[in-house]
């Protein structure tokens, strides 16, 4: 990207507050590392992971926001010794980490915490309630922030259909990937 080129990230408000969070990491990946980057649509757990670059913005992101050393810091160290996370140490982490549950499984045997059948054994099972059994809140396995926009996404759409670099349906689409109709009075 030149010098001055905006950049923004649209996230799905209909995932998990966790899967949320690492997707935004991952994009950071995208959008602030990787060399040569080019504006996509990405759709989390569909990349291709034969690609150097989508392997590498997974990667970026499970040690971002779950560095090697803060999860070996989370878990007993009888677990440690005894080579056996239990599903408790496991559903802590996600709360501490703010991660799916999906991304901890990953990032666990990608430490060699975990092996590949007990990652298949703990995503058989109904994580949410059970999250909820050990009474924790549930916002993380939930959809979360709809509307919410942060930055100025709206202000540059609008600049743009303002000097006509965009038509106003692509002014109209672009706002309402946002959730908003600009030309519908507050009132109705």
């Amino acid at each position: 990207m030149r010098n001055g080129d905006k950049r923004f990230i649209l996230i799905n408000s209909r995932h998990q507050r966790g899967r949320q969070h690492f997707t935004i990491a991952y994009e950071l990946y995208h959008l602030y590392i990787q060399k040569e980057f080019t504006p996509h649509v990405c759709n989390l757990g569909l990349s291709d992971q034969t690609d150097p670059r989508e392997v590498e913005a997974n990667y970026f992101a499970a040690c971002f926001l779950m560095p090697r050393e803060s999860v070996y810091a989370q878990i007993p160290k009888e677990e440690l010794e005894s080579k056996t996370i239990s599903l408790a140490t496991i559903l802590k982490m996600e709360q501490f980490f703010a991660v799916s549950h999906v991304a901890m499984m990953v990032r666990l045997i990608s430490l060699n915490l975990i092996t590949k059948q007990q990652k298949e054994n703990f995503s058989a099972l109904p994580i949410s309630r059970i999250a909820y059994g050990y009474g924790y809140d549930m916002a993380l396995y939930e959809s979360a922030n709809e509307g919410l926009v942060l930055g100025d996404y709206g202000v540059l759409a609008r600049n743009l259909f303002d000097s006509n670099k965009i038509s106003e349906s692509h002014y109209l689409d672009l706002m309402g990937s946002i959730g908003i109709d600009p030309f519908k009075s507050e009132n109705g």
